[in-house]
């Protein structure tokens, strides 16, 4: 009898969604969907595949769409949440009709978020670390790890990680061993020019790359480049420290270089297809990254969305 499976992403993890959509239908499983409006148009590749149930709503407030889709969890065999972020109380209070799992991106935020707390710099920090303390939002995330069957991280060796430092975690939960978030599908579009594309995949944030290091490589390489460069900042780049990225970038003086950056969010298609065309992949990536006030280290408490970008074409990162 064919195993049924309902993949849970409220949020916006589509690529780790669409990676966990093709290893299960691969393993033979029945894959339903709960999800929302953008995260369907993302998986376009998908739509009409016939082995896929969706099930798509305003996920604004997760808890009330799923108690909603409640009689549908229950037909499934096993609950897998790829992403939960908000709305922790409310969830931790339903009564999930099938074994659930809970994966987990975030280390520090979840088993050490005290340990890791970024000081408060500007007043809209303040008023976080204020809601922060009233709302209890540690004790909450504790109440969501509870109320679920089973755990899993980010990768294996981030997962046994957490298991090293905080040994209470083997006692506390149940964990299962990770999914691959990626996996290789083939090689990318085959070019006939002679330009050479990188691409650095991701929002535009300087919290948490370090471009300034970029562009004093790109100021060394640039008098002895010898064939067109384009670069891609292939992610949103509409906040304030965004725009400064892409001036830095774009003050640098060669007729061989072109940066290419988009003011707005990508369309899921342009950005694979962008991808696609890709010579390699840049990460820039600082060893620290905010995730609100807490400080999460790539690595070690989480891992970077960029490293799933590289695997499904094979394509070179560094």
């Amino acid at each position: 009898m064919q195993k049924k499976i309902a993949l849970i992403e409220p949020y916006r993890h589509s690529e780790v969604l669409r990676s966990l959509i093709h290893l299960l239908d691969h393993r033979g499983w029945r894959v339903s969907i709960f999800t929302n409006p953008t995260v369907r148009a993302d998986l376009y590749e998908v739509h009409d595949h016939p082995r896929l149930r969706w099930w798509v709503g305003d996920t604004q407030a997760p808890a009330v769409f799923l108690q909603g889709h409640l009689p549908q969890l229950a037909e499934q065999d096993l609950l897998l949440f790829v992403t939960l972020v908000t709305d922790f109380n409310r969830l931790s209070r339903i009564d999930w009709p099938a074994p659930s799992i809970l994966i987990l991106h975030n280390g520090h935020t979840f088993f050490a978020p005290w340990q890791h707390l970024r000081f408060p710099r500007r007043g809209r920090d303040w008023l976080r670390l204020l809601r922060m303390l009233l709302r209890g939002e540690p004790r909450r995330r504790q109440r969501l790890l509870a109320s679920v069957d089973f755990l899993s991280g980010p990768s294996p060796h981030i997962q046994a990680d957490w298991c090293r430092r905080w040994p209470q975690l083997l006692e506390r939960y149940q964990w299962v061993s990770p999914l691959p978030f990626a996996f290789y599908e083939g090689p990318g579009v085959e070019r006939t020019d002679s330009r050479l594309r990188v691409v650095i995949p991701g929002t535009v944030n300087p919290a948490g790359r370090d471009y300034q290091l970029l562009y004093r490589a790109l100021q060394r390489i640039l008098p002895d480049l010898q064939q067109p460069l384009d670069l891609f900042l292939l992610g949103s780049a509409r906040s304030t420290a965004a725009r400064r990225v892409v001036q830095s970038f774009e003050s640098l003086s060669s007729p061989l270089l072109t940066c290419h950056y988009f003011p707005d969010v990508l369309a899921q298609v342009d950005f694979d297809r962008h991808l696609r065309s890709a010579d390699f992949l840049l990460l820039p990536l600082r060893s620290h990254y905010p995730l609100g006030l807490i400080r999460e280290r790539y690595g070690y408490s989480t891992i970077s969305g960029g490293l799933n970008d590289a695997q499904p074409k094979g394509l070179p990162l560094l």
